[in-house]
Order: structure tokens, then C-alpha cells, then sequence
């Protein structure tokens, strides 16, 4: 939808690729080997409060019972990819009991995630400012950004972009 609102803003066709993230050690190492094979324009990083807020049962019980409980977190997971059965009344009484007495954990401390992300941006920002753009920005690009409040650069300056 960006890209299409992009080019009916611009007239400039824009070619989008998508790469899911995680804040996982070597995320930034993931991040810096998608910038060389793709050269993208822009980059675009969406974040997820998931990663750092919500409490999973299947989290802690892996990390409280070890084998077992990864097991059955395991068991868990699969649970509730089904639709039919994760939005069940009763599995849905069985989770807020199983929150109540052993409790969630956040798949990552809020902390490692954004120390993970700052590493992510870093190599973003090293890589794009080691390498020239082959394209300026355009009066209509530059408008664009102006526009939508994502004004950065002025019309002639380098301009840097992808998406995560």
C-alpha cells in the first residue's frame, strides 16, 4: 500500500521488498548482507512491541521446565495457529489460567531488543553513508516527504531508504 501511495504521489515506480526481522544476536550482520544484495533506496524499519511486551506461556515454560516444558510449549504454539482452536472460549479460559499461575515471559528483554535494533541502525547508517547514490532526490520525492511529514533532506541530496 506504501509503495502504490509512493508512486501516485510521485509519478516514480517503486520496486518493494519486504524482509521480516527479529531482534536476534547477528541481526545487524542479517541486516548489512540485505543492504549489499538489494541496494535499497530506502529503509524502512518496523518495530514490534511483541518481541519485548507480551508475556507467553509457551516462553516461560520453555525456560522454567526445560525438555518438557519445551515441549509442551511446543504443543501450545501449534494450539494456537489454529484458529478454530485459539479462539475457542475454552482454550481461551485454559491460557488466562495457565497466565495466572505460571505466568509469561517476554520472548525478549526489552533492554537486548533495543540494543540489538541500535546495532541494526548503526550498520544502516555506516553502510549508506559508505556508498554514493546513484539517484538524487526529486522535487516530487522530496514533496512527497514534506507531505506525509517525513521531510529529511532537501531536493538534491543523497537520500537513503529500505524495508525491514
Amino acid at each position: 500500500m506504501a509503495a502504490k501511495r509512493f508512486t501516485e504521489e510521485t509519478g516514480l515506480p517503486v520496486e518493494q521488498i519486504c524482509r521480516v526481522i527479529w531482534p536476534a544476536p547477528g541481526l545487524a550482520d542479517l541486516v548489512s548482507r540485505w543492504l549489499e544484495r538489494y541496494e535499497p533506496e530506502m529503509v524502512v524499519i518496523h518495530t514490534n512491541s511483541y518481541w519485548f511486551t507480551y508475556a507467553s506461556v509457551p516462553a516461560k515454560m520453555g525456560r522454567l521446565f526445560g525438555a518438557p516444558g519445551r515441549a509442551a510449549a511446543s504443543l501450545g504454539l501449534r494450539a494456537a495457529d489454529r484458529p478454530a482452536l485459539a479462539q475457542n472460549a475454552v482454550f481461551r479460559t485454559g491460557r488466562k489460567l495457565v497466565v495466572r499461575t505460571v505466568g509469561g515471559d517476554v520472548a525478549i528483554k526489552a533492554v537486548a531488543c533495543v540494543e540489538m535494533m541500535d546495532e541494526m541502525v548503526r550498520r544502516i547508517v555506516a553502510q549508506r553513508l559508505t556508498k554514493p547514490f546513484q539517484t538524487a532526490w526529486s522535487e516530487s520525492v522530496a514533496g512527497f516527504m514534506s507531505r506525509t511529514g517525513n521531510a529529511r533532506s532537501r531536493p538534491g541530496a543523497e537520500r537513503t531508504a529500505m524495508t525491514c
